[in-house]
């Protein structure tokens, strides 16, 4: 959704109230939306994430029609964090939510089998934030981090990471490994020939792109 018009006061507090959005490029958690005085319209009262985290209590406010305020999708995948092991996903039933919210945030585990998460908690956790921030490691450090432990999973990019010494695998196939490390070189398995393309996009990418959405 890359408009920012509401109806009313209630459709923007249904669509915002509870979720996470950008705002000035970093992640906000909206706690209300209310009247806004004397424009003709809605103000929202948030709190940067990374804030929360902190455990600051600073509220700030920002116009919904403002040009720092970005409501796209808020970029998702792996979680960067050496020794990753799960993905966090949005669910596709929007549930009357603009931004990321409890009621539209999944995650799934990428080795181990699936464990039970507290939404509300990984909504507001470091974890979410350092996964839309998308700061990997390069692929060569990655090979390099899980040759020194082969118990670690790494993430390069959203989409894939090294793990159990020198098996790639694929966010969206969880405990199945879609090729090998060969030479310092992913090689993927001919069944998983298809993730090719997106897997040269994720090695060549440049350093001051990995923060951006596929």
């Amino acid at each position: 959704m890359k408009h920012k018009k509401f109806y009313n006061l209630e459709h923007a507090n249904r669509y915002l109230t509870n979720s996470v959005i950008m705002i000035n490029n970093k992640p906000a958690y909206i706690m209300d939306v209310v009247a806004g005085v004397p424009r003709k319209n809605f103000v929202m009262n948030f709190i940067y994430v990374e804030d929360y985290i902190k455990g600051k209590n600073s509220r700030d406010k920002a116009f919904t029609d403002q040009a720092e305020v970005d409501m796209n999708p808020v970029p998702l995948g792996l979680v960067p964090n050496v020794g990753v092991t799960y993905a966090i996903y949005r669910n596709p039933a929007r549930r009357w939510k603009v931004g990321l919210s409890s009621e539209n945030i999944d995650a799934m585990g990428l080795i181990d089998p699936p464990k039970a998460f507290n939404y509300g908690n990984l909504l507001l956790s470091k974890d979410l934030v350092e996964t839309i921030k998308g700061n990997y490691p390069t692929f060569n450090v990655a090979v390099d981090k899980a040759e020194e432990d082969s118990r670690r999973l790494i993430a390069f990019s959203r989409n894939f990471a090294i793990g159990q010494g020198d098996k790639l695998f694929h966010r969206h196939y969880p405990r199945v490994n879609v090729g090998v490390i060969k030479q310092r070189k992913p090689v993927l398995k001919d069944e998983a020939f298809f993730l090719a393309e997106v897997l040269k996009e994720d090695m060549n990418e440049p350093e001051s792109n990995r923060s951006s959405s596929r």
